[in-house]
């Protein structure tokens, strides 16, 4: 690691999404997983060296762990870990299942001898986290004395007790960097991470010389065999890979391949698309502003705080749509639709008009594709049950339970019994286990996580509006539908603001669990957007807000019986069974005053938390390591022959990598 980089580029600063490497590392899908934490922190260990020789950073580590997030990631975060303790358990009974098959001798009521580890303890405010940063610390500290390639690093570590998401906190910290004087513009940055709106943010720092970082999970997957059935670890039948006996199959990946995004090259193919004429537009092209405006149009296709608007998938070539729409009214727009940060909304309301009206002709077209789709599928599955049965008429065997179909060849074929065959619901067609369909049509399929138009809806503009209302949102009211749109494009600014500028408010969220539609996106010159910054929730509050009651055991006891007691004045936040519709939505936080009655439900347990479950409580600072022999080393060691008191240290940027707030002296310092 001490040595030139093989690959030919040298980065200067190294940034760590820690929750990408947390996750995989705890739980991982294709090998056994860790049986304890022990194992697990040892196996988080190795992946930083890995990424570390892979990247050699030459002046700074900076690993960021995700700490409590804004109030508009709470809905999300919700939504998947009550997903995942109801997965957990569906897996559980049906790995009981194959057990029983496999010993016919066993009780009914055999269990999984192991103890499922519940994935939601990797959250802000749990004892697993607060384990896992006084590893990291000691890992660091470990490194930073031992390792040549590390001791002339510095590192920082943003733990779970920093409020923030980690992405984010890495994106104010490189803009923070950018806002000192004397900061070298050719510093090399480069970000690991699995979130896609890594991308946006990379975009976002107008950073000359920024990569992102990430597994090719397509090239791994390439690897794994076709059969859903086999283990992904030894290629055996019979037990899932997390519960492997066995040694890892001969020609698996054991190292596994990265992928790139260098952001200079994404910028110039950007460029070429987002090119417009001066004299066309009415305003010069620059790219930084374009490249704003591009990001803003990404939102409409969907992000972690907001649903994508109906009209809108990826893969319908939504985000070229975008683009072309945009270049073709510039002329009505004025102007570039973003500035630092913030939407220019009368702008953008000449945008919203033309997507509006563009989306009931993508409702129609989407609705032929979904009503071709359906009707090829049933086309075929009646050819193949009539070939069945000549084939078994030509062996001499009868067609066992079914009605009689004439044969293929039957040049007399009752158009009325294909008609029949044609009319089955789309839920019996899906429930027979031989259905098949070629690459082409599962592609033209709606999927669960698209707001699917219902067949019934006849394409007419005031029938499909108003029955998409009605049946997301159960209201169609002009009223509502404005608030709707109006919320909408509150979010779109928060957004904006949170990717650029940092959080405006850590109370705000978007209310609805899907989006409107643009043409209810009115009057946009005439709203004024504003946001109370607030504070961000503490970790028990948290942890309150998103754990179903399965995952109490990772929050302080005095809170369980207000999970768990019918008596509970927030019982009904935690429900044991719910459900998920065809947007993939629980419904299981709505726009409710929640936060006051978890509040005020909360204050008696609060009084009564033990001095280590406070500890767990508290909000943290980041935390700079350096080796001995690093020259901030001096001028560190001298906040700790004080008395703790906030000392401020001359740090500019060429020493620190980047700015740094007075400092004062952990009170637990990380000793090698």
């Amino acid at each position: 690691m001490a040595k030139p980089n093989p690959n030919g580029i040298e980065f200067d600063n190294l940034y760590l999404d820690m929750n990408g490497i947390i996750h995989p590392c705890c739980h991982p899908q294709d090998k056994p997983a860790p049986k304890s934490e022990e194992e697990m922190f040892l196996a988080i260990f190795a992946y930083i060296d890995h990424i570390m020789i892979l990247i050699r950073p030459r002046k700074l580590l900076y690993m960021a762990i995700d700490g409590v997030a804004p109030r508009a990631k709470m809905n999300q975060q919700r939504s998947r870990r009550f997903r995942a303790i109801q997965d957990a358990e569906a897996e559980a009974e049906a790995e009981a299942e194959r057990r029983r098959e496999e010993d016919a001798n066993a009780p009914k009521e055999t269990e999984i001898p192991e103890e499922h580890w519940d994935s939601n303890c990797i959250t802000p405010g749990t004892p697993f986290t607060a384990n896992l940063v006084v590893a990291l610390r000691y890992f660091v500290a470990h490194r930073l004395s031992t390792h040549p390639g590390w001791q002339h690093l510095k590192v920082l570590l943003s733990d779970a007790s920093v409020p923030g998401e980690g992405e984010h906190m890495v994106m104010n910290f490189v803009r923070r960097q950018r806002c000192e004087p004397g900061y070298d513009l050719n510093t090399k940055h480069v970000l690991y991470g699995l979130d896609a709106d890594l991308i946006m943010l990379g975009i976002a720092t107008h950073e000359p010389n920024f990569s992102i970082l990430r597994e090719d999970l397509l090239k791994i997957e390439d690897t794994w065999p076709k059969n859903p059935d086999v283990c992904l670890h030894c290629y055996q039948c019979g037990h899932r890979a997390t519960r492997c006996p066995n040694p890892p199959a001969e020609g698996r990946l054991e190292s596994t391949p990265f992928l790139f995004l260098h952001m200079p090259v994404l910028r110039e193919y950007l460029e070429a698309e987002l090119y417009f004429i001066e004299e066309t537009a009415g305003f010069p092209f620059n790219l930084e502003h374009a490249l704003d405006d591009w990001v803003i149009l990404c939102f409409f296709v969907g992000n972690d705080f907001l649903p994508h608007l109906p009209s809108m998938r990826i893969k319908e070539g939504a985000v070229d749509l975008l683009v072309d729409m945009w270049k073709a009214n510039l002329p009505a727009i004025g102007g570039y639709l973003t500035e630092h940060g913030h939407v220019h909304l009368d702008r953008l309301q000449p945008f919203i008009d033309e997507l509006g009206r563009a989306e009931t002709h993508i409702f129609t077209h989407r609705f032929g594709v979904q009503l071709g789709y359906r009707r090829t599928r049933k086309r075929r599955r009646f050819v193949v049950r009539q070939q069945r049965r000549l084939y078994r008429q030509q062996l001499g065997h009868k067609v066992p339970d079914r009605p009689s179909v004439p044969a293929a060849n039957d040049v007399d074929v009752d158009d009325d019994e294909l008609s029949s065959e044609m009319s089955e619901s789309d839920e019996e067609v899906a429930q027979r286990p031989d259905r098949k369909t070629d690459e082409k049509q599962r592609d033209q399929a709606p999927p669960l996580t698209e707001w699917v138009i219902d067949t019934s809806v006849k394409m007419h503009y005031g029938s499909w509006r108003t029955s998409c209302y009605e049946t997301k949102f159960q209201d169609a009211s002009e009223a509502f539908r404005t608030n709707v749109g109006q919320a909408y494009v509150e979010g779109l600014c928060w957004v904006l603001h949170y990717y650029y500028l940092g959080c405006a408010s850590w109370t705000w969220f978007y209310p609805y669990h899907y989006a409107p539609l643009a043409q209810d996106m009115r009057d946009l010159a005439s709203m004024s957007v504003q946001f109370d910054l607030g504070a961000p929730f503490m970790p028990v509050e948290q942890l309150m807000g998103v754990f179903p009651a399965a995952s109490r055991m990772h929050i302080p006891a005095v809170f369980h019986d207000l999970m768990t007691s019918p008596d509970s004045p927030i019982i009904d936040f935690y429900p044991t069974k719910f459900k998920i519709d065809l947007n993939g939505e629980t419904a299981l936080w709505k726009a409710v005053s929640l936060e006051a009655r978890l509040r005020a439900a909360m204050k008696s347990p609060l009084a009564k938390m033990a001095a280590a479950d406070r500890k767990l409580n508290a909000r943290g600072h980041e935390i700079l390591l350096v080796a001995q022999d690093h020259e901030l080393f001096t001028t560190l060691a001298a906040t700790y022959q004080g008395d703790g008191r906030e000392i401020a240290l001359d740090m500019n940027l060429g020493r620190l990598g980047g700015p740094c707030a007075p400092t004062r002296a952990s009170a637990s310092p990380a000793r090698p």
